[in-house]
């Protein structure tokens, strides 16, 4: 595609794809690291430093790549590369992209250190066991009384991870762990069997879910099997109505409290037979539903739903094919490295983790060599970097890709250029960007727009906005819109500026440079910033001397 005229060369870049077993251990910092101490996330924690423990006693490759992260660590640590004070990283944030995978590097190597997640373990286990009440119920924060709903949800989740063989740190103090479930069991069943089902039998569905993890270790008595009977009849005549992550939770409930010759059982079987013909497919996008959830519940996010689907699919033997893809969905679903929320997260957690051994890829090192420049990338998790840039101002377009490692490297090499004109070289014509002039009438007290026939006068108020619109969310993108000489800034201060679309504001003599590190798919506005008309020699001035400059890409797939 022939670039604009004034097109010129920025740089180039290559990157790889992560290893896709990389969504789950690159959410398990995000969740350990969490900086609150709630009941919720105090067990999320736990699940995520247990989950790194077992991929550390099991996984030989990852522990290769430990071991050469901690050679990696030592060599390195206090040598990183950083800006000079005179350059600070808060005035050009993007300078400051490539140290973020450092930094990921970093928080993955300490979860997965065994010895320091185990001592950490016991801090949240304490800190936990702090929460549980003279009646054996746990509070959401210190300070708090007891609440049935977190109770049930924390024993639900070691439930999960007893399921899964990650209790991996029981063994440190196995008498007091077991005392702290114990008792929960006894207050969760004092709180629903014989109370919450009968009071509230909507939300009993989540206590009978949590509570069948624990149904050997603890058998409920007749009476409380009793309550169950009839708070599943109750369900199965509602089931109709109920969302899907509804009637998931349903199936899950009924094949583990009934026997597979009960009416129950069947109907159960027969739902996720019908869940499953629901279900939109195809090769590159997995397996998926349209609707996850109805307005009135808002219980679940749809993280959450698939995993629950899974274990529905599980439970009645049609997992292999179906789980796989839906975690060839989830995994392209995931928001950077972590979802929605700390809850979202520990579902996926658990559900990858049960099911991630189809998912091991090899490392593999791509490198792409232009003349004299040359640039390497890694999916190596702890000591690779996924993305390489460097200046490159030359014309040269033959690129030499040489790959290391068994199977094939999927990635991207982009070359960036500045132009005034970025629609034009623009291989995705799902982008455009606009610019929009006001200024203020004094007399009206309002802002009026201005188009390439108004004749602007000294001293007047601008205000210029950049409306950039998008089929697909975009990443790192930098808007460099220079300054008129007959145009001063009326806010000369940097800063990060909030709003519909975050984004760091730089102001410089030149111009002003806009960086947002994402622009999702739609319409978003952005104002730079206000400019006052000072130019003495001229009292008359057309405003349409101003461009704008956008960093623009070209994308070539690799494949070997």
């Amino acid at each position: 595609m022939p670039l604009s005229a004034d097109a010129k060369r920025y740089g180039t870049g290559l990157s790889i794809l992560p290893k896709r077993q990389s969504a789950l251990l690159n959410a398990l910092p995000y969740m350990a690291e969490y900086p609150w101490d709630c009941a919720e996330q105090l067990t999320g924690k736990i699940q995520a430093l247990s989950t790194a423990i077992h991929i550390m006693r099991t996984d030989k490759e990852t522990q290769q790549s430990f071991e050469r992260a901690k050679k990696f660590v030592g060599a390195s640590g206090a040598n990183s590369a950083a800006l000079p004070e005179d350059f600070p990283q808060a005035s050009v944030p993007w300078l400051a992209i490539g140290q973020q995978k450092n930094k990921e590097q970093a928080a993955l190597f300490r979860v997965l250190d065994t010895s320091r997640a185990l001592s950490a373990i016991e801090g949240h286990l304490d800190k936990l066991y702090s929460l549980q009440q003279a009646d054996k119920g746990l509070s959401w924060f210190s300070g708090g009384e007891s609440n049935p709903w977190i109770s049930q949800y924390v024993l639900g989740n070691f439930g999960q991870m007893n399921k899964a063989g990650l209790l991996n740190f029981k063994k440190s103090n196995e008498d007091k762990f077991n005392q702290f479930l114990k008792s929960l069991i006894s207050y969760c069943d004092q709180a629903y069997f014989h109370t919450g089902l009968k009071k509230y039998p909507e939300g009993g569905l989540e206590f009978l879910w949590s509570r069948s993890y624990w149904l050997k270790e603890s058998v409920p008595d007749a009476g409380a099997m009793a309550v169950t009977d009839s708070m599943l009849t109750y369900h199965w005549a509602n089931a109709g109505r109920y969302s899907i992550t509804r009637q998931a939770l349903l199936i899950i409930v009924t094949t583990k409290y009934k026997s597979p010759e009960d009416t129950l059982y069947r109907k159960a079987l027969q739902l996720a037979r019908s869940i499953r013909e629901q279900a939109i497919e195809d090769p590159v996008n997995g397996i998926r539903w349209k609707v996850f959830s109805d307005q009135d519940d808002l219980t679940y996010s749809t993280e959450e739903s698939m995993r629950l689907l899974a274990e529905a699919f599980e439970q009645t033997s049609m997992q292999d094919e179906v789980i796989k893809g839906m975690l060839q969905w989830i995994l392209t679903a995931r928001e950077e490295h972590h979802w929605s929320s700390t809850r979202s997260t520990a579902a996926i957690i658990q559900l990858i983790g049960n099911t991630g051994q189809g998912l091991q890829d090899p490392i593999i090192q791509l490198r792409a060599i232009s003349g004299n420049n040359e640039w390497t990338v890694s999916n190596d998790l702890l000591t690779g970097s996924p993305v390489a840039f460097g200046n490159d101002t030359s014309s040269l377009k033959l690129v030499q890709l040489k790959k290391t490692g068994e199977g094939p490297a999927r990635g991207s090499l982009v070359w960036y250029y500045f132009t005034a004109d970025p629609q034009k070289i623009n291989a995705d014509p799902g982008l455009t960007i606009k610019k929009q002039v006001t200024r203020y009438n004094s007399i009206t007290k309002a802002p009026e727009a201005v188009d390439e026939k108004t004749v602007l006068k000294q001293g007047e108020l601008l205000s210029i906005s950049l409306v950039i619109e998008t089929d697909h969310e975009l990443r790192y993108v930098l808007i460099n819109d220079r300054r008129s000489s007959a145009l001063e800034p009326v806010e000369t201060s940097s800063g990060y500026v909030y709003g519909t679309l975050p984004h760091y504001r730089s102001v410089r003599d030149d111009g002003v440079r806009l960086f947002a590190d994402f622009i999702p798919a739609g319409i978003r506005s952005v104002m730079k910033c206000g400019w006052l008309l000072k130019e003495r020699s001229v009292m008359e001035w057309p405003v349409y001397n101003v461009c704008t400059d956008l960093i623009s890409a070209r994308t070539v797939s690799v494949w070997s």
